[in-house]
């Protein structure tokens, strides 16, 4: 009796996850990676030997394809690091998301905003100006 592998055409798997399509898949050949150097230096560095967690976060600034001696064709992206914080530590804010403004925009109804420009001046804090002076 021999055992037979090949499956004839239009025979359903019956694995269903062969049908499943990938969101995350961009039809991209799976790559090396190649990571640049920090831009700062970090402090408190790991110790020789001492392994540690990092997020971080990378621009893809190439791209490579090689052919290796025994036929295989590697890919390869180059990455350069804008941020590297230790896994637990706050990360920096991406400049590219959408950030609060840093004043109020705050108006009246009639169009105005609402700074108030007659304040005093010693209310505030401030020494009057000279010309005030009596």
């Amino acid at each position: 009796m021999s055992l037979v592998t090949d499956k004839p055409d239009g025979l359903h798997s019956g694995n269903d996850l062969d049908y499943v399509i990938d969101p995350d898949d961009n039809d991209a050949e799976p790559a090396y990676l190649s990571f640049g150097s920090t831009p700062a230096a970090m402090s408190n560095p790991p110790e020789v030997g001492e392994k540690r967690t990092y997020i971080v976060r990378v621009e893809c600034t190439g791209q490579s394809e090689s052919v290796r001696t025994d036929g295989e064709h590697r890919y390869g992206r180059k990455l350069s690091i804008l941020w590297a914080v230790e896994k637990g530590k706050a990360e920096p804010p991406d400049p590219d998301a959408d950030q609060p403004s840093l004043f109020d925009d705050e108006h009246d109804e009639d169009g105005e905003d609402g700074a108030d420009t007659d304040l005093d001046d010693e209310a505030c804090g401030r020494p009057p100006f000279s010309d005030d002076a009596e």
